[in-house]
């Protein structure tokens, strides 16, 4: 398991569940990291200090990473979401895949510059996109599997998609990026279900066109409408995450959206805002909607 729940009785007859999570073995600054901003909780008019808790949590198991702490009695055998929508890019993976396969292209520069304004919503979608897609002409195939092999998924991850299996939940991915990409992150996250474009290559060369469902604005939309109906659920059965002004869309559809490390535009429209780019971050926040 990539984390543990403790679960403490107090003498009210309330309990508090403590999420604890295991870390990557990378070092880490902080010893002790709570994620929830404040040490005070409610739960049935009753408060608990949880800073004390913590305290005895981390003195007694001797954890030095971070500890989630909710304090809900709501069982996850019927959870209220069922569906949980991530983007791709600077979301579940740390990059942004055209930008770096314009970089591989020595089209860096301009792409990335098209990117930030689509993503800032100061940019008409479909019109970036194609751009943006032009610039990756001449880029041979085999040079693009190797620099998308090279990104790295987004920390937290891994983490949060089992977080989401361990209660019966679904996944999916919905991107405007590339299934040169997406097909490994799908591989290795674990996903249910995902949808992306597809880069159109002759003789061993990308031809700067691209193909598939999610190239215009507001096309995401439309791919997340018959993904709901085809699971026969309904969209306030949904979470969304994404960082992008085309994630908007989505949002204004689910049930509950989180901007995950997005620019100021994109946190106006969602329920919550994820600053820290670490996804285990979204974990308590989806454990105390459910």
């Amino acid at each position: 398991m990539l984390y543990r729940k403790i679960t403490f009785s107090t003498i009210l007859g309330a309990d508090i569940d403590v999420f604890v999570l295991r870390l990557s073995q990378k070092p880490v600054k902080n010893r002790l990291k709570i994620v929830f901003e404040t040490f005070l909780t409610r739960h049935n008019g009753i408060w608990f200090n949880l800073y004390n808790l913590i305290n005895i949590v981390n003195s007694t198991i001797h954890w030095k990473g971070p500890i989630f702490v909710n304090c809900s009695s709501n069982s996850h055998t019927n959870p209220r979401f069922k569906l949980f929508v991530f983007d791709m890019d600077s979301t579940l993976i740390d990059a942004e895949v055209i930008d770096e396969l314009a970089d591989a292209a020595g089209a860096a520069g301009e792409v990335s510059k098209i990117t930030a304004l689509a993503m800032n919503g100061e940019m008409d979608y479909t019109e970036s996109f194609r751009k943006r897609v032009t610039f990756l002409k001449g880029l041979s195939y085999e040079k693009a599997m190797a620099t998308v092999e090279k990104i790295q998924i987004m920390p937290g991850a891994p983490e949060l998609i089992e977080f989401i299996h361990s209660i019966g939940g679904k996944t999916a991915m919905v991107t405007c990026g590339f299934r040169i990409a997406a097909d490994r992150v799908q591989h290795d996250l674990n996903i249910d279900y995902a949808f992306s474009n597809e880069l159109v290559v002759s003789d061993g060369i990308l031809t700067g066109e691209a193909t598939g469902p999610l190239r215009t604005t507001n096309s995401k939309e439309k791919v997340f409408e018959k993904l709901v109906v085809d699971l026969g659920i309904k969209f306030e059965e949904c979470v969304v995450v994404g960082d992008g002004a085309n994630d908007i869309c989505l949002f204004k559809k689910a049930g509950y959206s989180i901007a995950f490390n997005a620019k100021p535009l994109v946190q106006k429209h969602a329920n919550v805002a994820v600053l820290e780019k670490d996804l285990r971050c979204v974990i308590p926040i989806l454990d105390n909607l459910l």
